[in-house]
């Protein structure tokens, strides 16, 4: 006894129907990376605002790859700003700069 199930598929049809879908799914990545954006700016907005002006300035985003951003201060003393220089600085200290001691 064979069970099987017999299909007869347009090709072209099928391949229309996959190249939709590529087509769908990289128009939602870049959305999901537009919105991945917007939402560092208010981060670095509310940041920003919460900074001393002298730091505020300094604060920005910056898109590291496709659905991959930062943000970043060039201030050179933002750890210690953010972090202080007690137990909450030791533990990132040296994943921010090695040379800070």
């Amino acid at each position: 006894m064979s069970f099987g199930i017999n299909l007869k598929i347009n090709n072209r049809s099928l391949q229309d129907t996959l190249n939709k879908l590529k087509r769908q799914g990289t128009e939602l990545a870049k959305e999901i990376d537009m919105e991945l954006g917007a939402a560092a700016e208010e981060m670095a907005t509310l940041a920003k605002q919460r900074a001393p002006e002298f730091v505020s300035s300094k604060i920005y985003v910056r898109k590291e790859s496709f659905l991959r951003w930062s943000i970043n201060s060039d201030y050179k003393c933002s750890a210690y700003i953010e972090f202080g220089t007690g137990k909450k600085y030791q533990e990132y200290r040296g994943k921010i700069y090695r040379d800070w001691k």
